[in-house]
């Protein structure tokens, strides 16, 4: 979320409002990420950060290019002495921290982080690693810099374009960059509805925002002339950021369309202030207050997250209540942050922006290029020695190393893929027959462990064909996921293959609940799994009515069905949470009650009983050896169950293995 500092117009002198502007969006980003503050679109933030940038970027390269010292090595040299220093100072603070404070697997993932800011492709990484919504992305210090580095990314490009555009005049100029704005917005839109964590990171969905404060900038002054207007005009672009900051939340889908409320109220604000123009919103955004905010919001940015993922790495039960001591937390974390930011604008931002005369620029590059490769050189070893595991007690190896799970060396890729997706995989020997289909998502994936000792009771072999986040169910269709068409072919081919193949037993496997009720619980976060275009209220009846079609489809063309029941869902990642109450001596999270199991389940368990009752149907159930009376455990002694949330662990599997031995027992008359 870099900023410049420079006057914001054309030759115009310093607008306090905008500096208001960006006061607005930074402690609307700060208070959504600390939470409790009610700003549940605060994330909006960052999209009125991007118009902000768009604007007084342009206005200085306009300028310069009018008068003919536009010069790129200047540009990048202002971007770096604006962005860098205090980046700098915020990662080699966060990788101290993490290198204290971060287990193993946590530090290497750090590391990756790490090595793809220096590149400036934290945002692709962040892609593929996580939503920006989910629990996970909690735990990932430099998650925000996902914002840095669509900037950057624009900026390698813009300046050129903009330079090569205004040789054909101001119309070219605005007609082009207007098509690549539609085109980016078209772009997000279409991401959105399939790929909602590309549509959120990935620069082509983003451009559009940062050009619509180009586009503001390159109109020229307002042609709002009546004051009445231009007070309109102003309040409402406040109140269209105040209304996503109230009314959205991380289930709005985003950005696309509704990201307009916060880029077009951002436009409108900086628009009727421009040509002098004076509005009741530019003076409350202009109080010494709030432009002193926008002064040092760059540094709050960068401080702010990493504080705020420490303390709930280190004390995560202080961000589980809503006590005291939560509320005192919170309002501690915005003062910190607030403080770290001045401090880091007054003593690191404004020394490095003074050129130290004509040899300034090569010093700037030469800073830039060698702090970037000593970053590298810090984050390779992290990644290469895997989180440096030595910096822990050998308990806490021990007690994390049931986060491996190991299919990757069980079941390998089928050479005859031609007839399966081209992810499929096979337990067991070549030669032997395929009797048995293992289908589902990652809760059928993490069972390959256990249905290789199984199947060997057996002259079998079993393929696997799973796709994360995908439903085995014929014609199953998936609004805003980011595997949407993917879980589509899979199916479809999947279904075409048992039909041709000398499959007799499918075994089904999938979080159920995530499905029927279109969330996670708790751990899940990201954008809801619709079922039907309708909304995610209709998510249990489509839920219902595509699995039991699916199984009399397969029960039609003579294969047996197997289902293996829901595994319950806990509330906090178990082998990590583990480890860390290993480490600080703090007091363990409570057990799943079984109630909450059964609520979770509430349109899955009945299904599962009807299902059950088919011939050719068998149901199996592992809540019965992961619940007691009262609870669901997640641990057996002082070893997790769960590498996560809800897969289960080696010894998850073994608990459950007399489940899965039954699955191949021989059904009577065989």
């Amino acid at each position: 979320m870099p900023q410049t500092d420079f006057p914001s117009g054309h030759g115009q002198a310093y607008r306090p409002d905008i500096d208001g502007l960006r006061a607005i969006a930074v402690l609307a980003v700060l208070l959504y990420h600390v939470g409790g503050f009610g700003l549940t679109g605060g994330y909006g933030g960052v999209d009125v950060f991007f118009v902000i940038s768009g604007y007084l970027i342009t206005t200085i390269i306009q300028r310069e290019i009018e008068s003919g010292t536009f010069s790129l090595l200047d540009f990048y040299e202002r971007r770096i002495r604006r962005i860098f220093p205090a980046l700098v100072a915020v990662t080699v603070a966060a990788t101290l921290v993490s290198a204290m404070l971060l287990l193993p697997e946590d530090f290497k993932e750090y590391g990756k982080s790490l090595l793809n800011l220096m590149a400036i492709s934290s945002n692709y990484y962040f892609m593929r690693k996580t939503g920006y919504f989910d629990a996970a992305a909690g735990e990932k210090p430099l998650l925000h810099t996902w914002s840095l580095a669509v900037e950057e990314q624009f900026y390698v490009v813009f300046p050129l374009l903009l330079f090569v555009l205004s040789r054909f005049g101001r119309r070219a100029v605005i007609v082009g960059l207007t098509a690549l704005a539609c085109a980016s917005f078209l772009t997000s839109v279409a991401a959105l509805e399939n790929a909602p964590a590309r549509a959120f990171f990935a620069t082509p969905g983003r451009v559009w925002e940062l050009l619509v404060g180009v586009l503001t900038a390159l109109i020229g002054p307002s042609l709002i002339t009546r004051r009445l207007l231009r007070e309109a005009v102003a309040a409402s672009g406040l109140a269209l950021i105040a209304f996503g900051y109230f009314f959205y939340s991380d289930a709005t889908p985003f950005p696309g369309p509704a990201a307009l409320v916060f880029c077009l109220g951002a436009a409108f604000i900086i628009y009727a202030g421009t040509n002098g123009g004076e509005t009741f919103a530019g003076r409350l955004l202009s109080t010494p207050l709030l432009a002193g905010v926008g002064l040092i919001s760059y540094s709050v940015y960068l401080w702010h997250w990493p504080l705020i993922v420490f303390v709930r790495y280190r004390f995560p039960e202080l961000f589980s209540g809503e006590g005291a001591a939560a509320i005192g937390l919170r309002f501690t974390l915005v003062a910190a942050s607030l403080v770290l930011g001045f401090l880091s604008w007054r003593f690191i931002e404004r020394p490095f922006r003074k050129r130290a005369g004509t040899s300034g620029q090569r010093y700037a590059y030469a800073w830039f290029l060698g702090l970037t490769a000593a970053l590298i050189a810090v984050a390779l070893p992290v990644i290469k020695l895997k989180g440096l595991p030595e910096r822990w007690p050998r308990e806490v190896g021990e007690m994390l190393k049931h986060r491996e799970r190991p299919e990757a060396d069980v079941c390998k890729p089928l050479a005859d893929s031609g007839l399966w997706p081209i992810d499929t995989c096979r337990i067991g020997p070549d030669a032997a027959a395929d009797g048995t289909l293992l289908w589902g998502d990652s809760h059928a994936k993490m069972l390959i462990d256990g249905f290789e000792m199984a199947r060997r009771q057996i002259n079998q072999s079993v393929i696997v064909a799973t796709v994360p986040g995908c439903p085995p169910f014929a014609s199953v269709m998936l609004y805003g996921r980011s595997r949407a068409v993917q879980c589509r072919a899979l199916v479809d081919t999947v279904m075409a293959a048992i039909a041709q193949s000398g499959v007799s037993r499918v075994v089904m496997s999938a979080r159920w609940a995530y499905y029927a009720e279109g969330s996670g619980q708790d751990m899940g976060g990201g954008q809801p799994t619709q079922l039907s275009p309708d909304g995610i209220g209709k998510n249990p009846a489509v839920f219902s009515a595509l699995f039991e079609d699916t199984v009399r489809h397969l029960r039609a063309s003579g294969r047996e069905v197997i289902i293996i029941g829901p595994i319950p869902e806990h509330r906090f990642p178990v082998a990590s949470a583990m480890a860390r109450n290993l480490v600080w001596q703090q007091l363990p999270p409570p057990e799943l009650p079984r109630a909450v199991f059964a609520e979770r389940q509430r349109h899955v368990l009945p299904l599962l009983d009807r299902l059950d009752a088919l011939p050719g149907v068998r149901v199996v159930y592992p809540d019965r050896l992961l619940c007691g009376g009262e609870t669901c455990r997640y641990a057996q002694g002082a070893k997790p169950l769960y590498v996560d949330a809800n897969h289960l662990s080696p010894l998850g599997i073994k608990l459950i293995a007399p489940l899965i031995n039954e699955i191949f027992a021989a059904r009577p008359g065989e």
